[in-house]
């Protein structure tokens, strides 16, 4: 190196010690109060975490910068535990506003204006809900900040603290584990009894296992536990995800016919633990993380075939986001003995579920028309029938005007592949996207088939659909839609044929267009547009028609023509340059 070279270098490094020790130097002192604590903290900034640190001997904050807002945590007012506070203010030493919190404060609402009373839900105490904290604690204080693309130093006694606090945590995060992964473990039942619990045999790991581990940072084990039989004689499964922080303990009452409802898991236990691993309130629906939702005249409960109320609990929890997921995670290490009854008691459950009995109902939720499948039994009174579909009345009319047209024109087989050679071609349409998109596509093809004369509808299919490419990857989607045109073969029969290039190199009849795209490659069920939403909760694909008119599955009546090709032409430009991944 020359001797410029090594002067220049030394005047960098000048410069990053003066930058840094400038940055140390001018940090600001501030005063933040939270809620729930009477007084102020006095904090001072740390530059490398994008927010301030507050140390008073063994008393500790961390607030974080966290987009428009911060996040804090810390042991304040208890040196034995760690917990979250929320931020209502930030104030310099001069008293200057720096940060007040608007939680609550929803303005710009007209003469509805107000502060609304807003209480985040806040789960029972428990081992898991400490275990996710220290791994929000862990991630933030190991997350390293940028500012200007420059990495900031960290202060001398932030450094320590810092190295200190990540030993603790790292120790009592393996505590915690250790008790999560006790082959016996004891759960409270919300009928008020208590029921001993055995974990699974583990099989032994493979790299995917040990690549869990690496990423999580745990230990994966089995998470099936056998927790003997119920007074029905329900074989009871507990299933306890390996990873604490998900809170994911579910209990199952398995039998020949499928699942029996029974007493949900008010908490679990490890000998010698005084605190639970585990805890549920269940007198709040988001307590496992799941959703209830409710619809005008519909709820959950009116879903559930006949043949499955007596195992109402786990038909609602199947189709729950990442329900599944959670079980076969729980359970991934267990070998197949864990899951023999389990495994049992699902087919029959679904062999249920594929056959139960089902009507197509189509209402009207914030002006949107909806269908669903529903038991006889469970439509609304005051439906009005027509050839077996339901309807609440104002979603009836509704529907008249987006019914298939009735004066099918139909076109030569030879025209039909002259109309695809043209859209093939057209080089506005993202065809090489085919991810999303297929109801713009389906737009901007009818109209334009509609203005060279010809007669066009669309085919809406809705269910487990995939497309596999050339190059072996899937596609999936929950629903797609194309354009039909009706062809004349040789015998004077119309056909319903569709016109789709991101899935086909030819126009194909309906029924090889969908049996291609479900995963099950079954002829879907015909249903009245629109399709009913919950068609994979029944393990059904259904296919609907309706004429050019509708955008999306979900018709937005009050869309302008003009609306919908603005909508179209701007999600194919989106796409435009966009291949699949």
């Amino acid at each position: 190196m020359k001797y410029a070279d090594i002067k220049l270098m030394n005047r960098l490094v000048f410069s990053l010690l003066i930058f840094t020790i400038c940055q140390v130097s001018l940090a600001k002192n501030v005063k933040v109060e939270l809620e729930g604590l009477p007084n102020p903290v006095s904090c001072s900034e740390e530059v490398s975490i994008q927010g301030f640190f507050c140390l008073n001997g063994e008393e500790y904050l961390i607030i974080r910068s966290f987009g428009d807002s911060y996040i804090a945590f810390g042991n304040l007012a208890d040196l034995a535990k760690d917990k979250n506070f929320t931020v209502s203010k930030i104030e310099d030493s001069e008293g200057k506003l720096l940060y007040q919190s608007n939680l609550g404060n929803f303005p710009g609402l007209g003469s509805y204006g107000r502060n609304f009373n807003f209480t985040p839900y806040t789960p029972p105490e428990s081992l898991a809900t400490d275990y996710s904290l220290l791994l929000l604690i862990e991630s933030n204080l190991n997350q390293p900040s940028f500012n200007d693309e420059k990495i900031q130093v960290r202060s001398k006694t932030f450094e320590r603290f810092l190295q200190k606090k990540l030993a603790e945590i790292s120790k009592r995060k393996n505590e915690i584990l250790r008790k999560f992964h006790s082959s016996q473990l004891t759960i409270s039942l919300e009928d008020g009894s208590e029921v001993n619990c055995t974990r699974g045999e583990s099989r032994k790991k493979d790299d995917f296992d040990r690549g869990i581990e690496q990423v999580s940072g745990g230990t994966v084990v089995c998470g099936i536990l056998k927790c003997g039989r119920d007074n029905s004689g329900n074989e009871r499964l507990l299933f306890l995800h390996y990873e604490p922080g998900h809170r994911f303990a579910n209990i199952l009452y398995s039998n020949k016919n499928g699942f029996s409802d029974g007493p949900k898991v008010r908490s679990v236990k490890s000998e010698g633990s005084a605190t639970p691993l585990i805890a549920y309130d269940h007198s709040n629906s988001i307590h496992q993380g799941f959703y209830e939702y409710e619809m005008p005249e519909i709820s959950q409960d009116n879903f559930v075939p006949e043949g499955l109320r007596g195992q109402s609990n786990f038909f609602k929890n199947w189709n729950m986001p990442n329900y599944e997921i959670m079980l076969r995670d729980s359970g991934r290490l267990c070998k197949d003995d864990s899951w023999k009854s389990f495994n049992n008691a699902l087919n029959a459950f679904e062999e249920k579920v594929t056959n139960a009995q089902l009507v197509q109902y189509i209402t009207v939720v914030n002006n949107i028309l909806t269908g669903y499948y529903l038991p006889l039994d469970q439509v609304p009174s005051g439906a009005c029938n027509q050839d077996g579909v339901f309807y609440n009345p104002q979603a009836y009319g509704k529907t008249l005007p987006l019914s298939p047209t009735l004066n099918k024109q139909a076109i030569s087989l030879d025209k039909a592949k002259e109309l695809f050679e043209y859209s093939k071609n057209m080089i506005d349409i993202a065809w090489d996207y085919k991810q999303d998109g297929c109801y713009a596509r389906a737009h901007l093809m009818a109209r334009r088939f509609e203005a060279m004369g010809i007669n066009v509808d669309k085919a809406w299919l809705k269910g487990e659909l995939a497309l596999k490419q050339d190059d072996g990857m899937l596609i999936e989607w929950n629903f797609h839609v194309a354009p039909v045109v009706y062809v004349e073969n040789n015998e004077g029969k119309v056909e319903k044929y569709i016109i789709d290039p991101s899935t086909f190199d030819k126009p194909v009849k309906v029924s090889e267009w969908s049996e291609k795209l479900t995963k099950s490659n079954k002829r879907p069920q015909t249903t009245r547009f629109p399709f009913p939403q919950n068609s994979s909760m029944f393990n059904r694909n259904s296919i609907a028609f309706s004429n050019s008119s509708p955008y999306l599955a979900d018709d937005i009546s009050n869309l302008s023509e003009d609306e919908k090709l603005r909508l179209a032409n701007e999600t194919m430009t989106r796409y435009l340059g966009y291949k699949h991944e």
